[in-house]
This record gives C-alpha cells, sequence and structure tokens, in this order.
C-alpha cells in the first residue's frame, strides 16, 4: 500500500509540473513589472518640492536609450519611498533595488502604491533633517547595496551628511592652494561638551550638529554666553563647530553643475542668516577666483557633478569661503527650469543614454 501512495505521489507531481511548464509557456504569460522593466528604463528623482513634480516629467519627455526604450523619471521624496535590495536577482543574479512609492491617487481617493527598479538615481534632497525621524542614511545604504548609478555619487552625498567630515577636505584644498586663492573661514571642532574650553573669536557663529538651512545655528556675543551654551550641549550628544561672526555686506554662491557655472549674490533684509527669511538674489558676473573655487570644490570625494560654494562678501571687502553644498542646492529662479535639464543631462550621462531628438 505504501508503495502505491508514492507511485500515485510521483504521478502527480509530474502532471502539476507538466501543466505549470504548458502555462509558462505562453508568451503572454508577462507580469507587469516584467513588461514595465523592459518598456521604460526608470529613474528614481528624490525631490521633495511638489511642484517639480510635473517639470520633472518635462524635462526628461523625448529621452530614451540607444535602443529606443523611454527614460522615465519616478519623482518622489525619502518619507514616501521604502527600499528592498538583493545582492542576486532574477536569472542573471546580479544586485538589483526596488523601490516601493507610496503616491496620492489623481482623484484624491487614498494613496496607492507603485514598484520601480531605478537604472539611475538623482538626489535633490537632504538625506539627513533636522529630527531623528527624518534620517534616510538607510534608504541611500541600499540604492550603494544594489550598485545604482546616482548624481552625485552615493559615497559623495554619504560624506556631505557630515559637515566637519567636508570641511576637513576643504582644508586640506585651503592647505594645497593657498589662503589667498581659498579663503576658507577659521573654525572650531568640538565633538562634545566636555571640550568646549577654549572657545573661537566672539562674537561667533555656533552650528550644532549636521542642519542644514539655518537649524541649529546661534550667534554667542562672548566667553560667558560660550560657556552657558556648552552647559546646553551637555544634555544631548552632539556635536558643534564655532567660527567668526563675519559683519557681511551679502553672501555668495557659485553654482557648478556639469560644466555650466552660475554666481549669485544674496543680500538679506535685516537677519543675518540670510538664506532664511526674504532675500534678494541676484545674479553676478563669474570671475576667475570664483571659478577657481568651484572648479576645487567639485573635487572632493572622487567628484562632485553638482556641487556649490556658499561665501561672505564683508563689510571690509573682504571674501571668505563658509561651506560647500552638493547635490540638494536650491537653484535661482530664473534658471531653474535650464538647471533641471543640466541635471537631466548628467544623468544621461551616466546611462551613457543619447540625447533627446529636437523637438
Amino acid at each position: 500500500n505504501n508503495n502505491l501512495q508514492v507511485r500515485e505521489r510521483r504521478k502527480d507531481t509530474k502532471r502539476s509540473k507538466s501543466m505549470w511548464n504548458k502555462l509558462f509557456a505562453n508568451n503572454n504569460c508577462v507580469t507587469e513589472h516584467t513588461k514595465s522593466r523592459a518598456a521604460t528604463v526608470a529613474v528614481l528623482v528624490v525631490d521633495g518640492t511638489r511642484a517639480h513634480r510635473d517639470l520633472w516629467a518635462s524635462v526628461f519627455s523625448g529621452c530614451t536609450t540607444k535602443s529606443g526604450v523611454p527614460v522615465v523619471p519616478e519623482v518622489c521624496d525619502w518619507d514616501s519611498m521604502h527600499l528592498t535590495a538583493y545582492s542576486e536577482y532574477g536569472a542573471s543574479r546580479e544586485a538589483a533595488a526596488f523601490v516601493d512609492i507610496v503616491e496620492q491617487k489623481p482623484d484624491g481617493g487614498g494613496t496607492r502604491v507603485k514598484t520601480v527598479r531605478p537604472n539611475a538615481c538623482l538626489i535633490r534632497s537632504q538625506v539627513r533633517g533636522v529630527t531623528p525621524s527624518q534620517d534616510y542614511r538607510n534608504l541611500l545604504y541600499g540604492l550603494q547595496f544594489a550598485g545604482v548609478p546616482c548624481v552625485n555619487s552615493l559615497q559623495s552625498i554619504l560624506s556631505f551628511v557630515e559637515r566637519p567630515w567636508v570641511f576637513g577636505e576643504l582644508l586640506r584644498i585651503r592647505d594645497r592652494l593657498g589662503r589667498e586663492n581659498f579663503p576658507l573661514i577659521p573654525q572650531n571642532y568640538y565633538p562634545s561638551h566636555r571640550s568646549m574650553l577654549i572657545g573661537p573669536v566672539f562674537p561667533a557663529v555656533i552650528k550644532v550638529g549636521h542642519c542644514h538651512a539655518g537649524h541649529g545655528k546661534l550667534v554667542i556675543r562672548d566667553h560667558h554666553a560660550f560657556q552657558d551654551f556648552a552647559s546646553v550641549m551637555a544634555i544631548d550628544n552632539h556635536y558643534c563647530t564655532g567660527e567668526p561672526f563675519l559683519d557681511g555686506e551679502y553672501d555668495l554662491r557659485i553654482q557648478k553643475i556639469g560644466n555650466c557655472y552660475r554666481a549669485y549674490k544674496r543680500s538679506g533684509t535685516g537677519q543675518w542668516k540670510t538664506n532664511t527669511g526674504t532675500s534678494v538674489l541676484e545674479e553676478i558676473e563669474l570671475t576667475p577666483q570664483y571659478k577657481m573655487w568651484a572648479d576645487a570644490a567639485s573635487q572632493l570625494f572622487g567628484g562632485l557633478d553638482i556641487c556649490a560654494v556658499d561665501a561672505i562678501h564683508g563689510t571690509d571687502g573682504k571674501e571668505y569661503i563658509l561651506e560647500v553644498n552638493d547635490t540638494a542646492i536650491g537653484l535661482g529662479p530664473t534658471h531653474e527650469l535650464e538647471d533641471m535639464h543640466l541635471m537631466k543631462d548628467l544623468i544621461l550621462q551616466k546611462l551613457e543614454l543619447p540625447q533627446p531628438a529636437a523637438q
């Protein structure tokens, strides 16, 4: 009886295999994911500005691969995406990342999830925000795990998460080019409150942790206030930096996207943080010195496709470099669309794709 049962089970198994083989032998039996994978090349654009969603679709309109496959931008921000990466995927056993994008339905009736496998990535949002819940480095690790080509490089974006790491490299540039050619502002680094014994030149600007866009910055007027602030630093595990507070006439931003340079002058309206509140942005002449600053900064961490040097023009007529920002830089409104096209060109170069035909 046992032998008979074994023979029957073997017959059932053979019949099941035959049935499934016939089903999958049909050429029309292709999943939606497989269809979309073969029909398009997906570029993941991480951009938190909602108004840019339709703009990116317009910017990439008409782009195709050498074999004529359309290039489609998939736009989302860090907080609306989930990622899984595999070291071996499919028959080719190649590394791959899949991104689930949570987006609103066009009719406003709830949300839907769209799964894409990015062939390349353009990151236009900060990887790490102000709060712990805005730390998206784990998603960045997944893109690196799967080897997704990115603008800027994933290694450089990770390096730019921490400002002291970047400033240390700027010091190497200053030492190589000289202080006159690369006038980097003096700065002190304090890994914790315990090391805040000798302060910077007062008045001073103190910058706490990794924050951007004016967050975590304050002016300290004297050493008494500095020691008071050190006691505040003791309640959390953050580092901080200190640098002289400069009486500035206006701010400077030297922007480089690929081989395109722009120089801007930004004047505030009473606040010392001219990147917050209301300010006036004006495009100015790109001097040889400004170009040299941008060229030097673009060599950081193996090369930056997109970067901007921020500096200050003091009331004494001297200029000091404050910092360098990478791929998440804000764009001037006058050239925003043109600059987005430049970024698209960088992605096409990463993928070795031709430019779209002229319309």
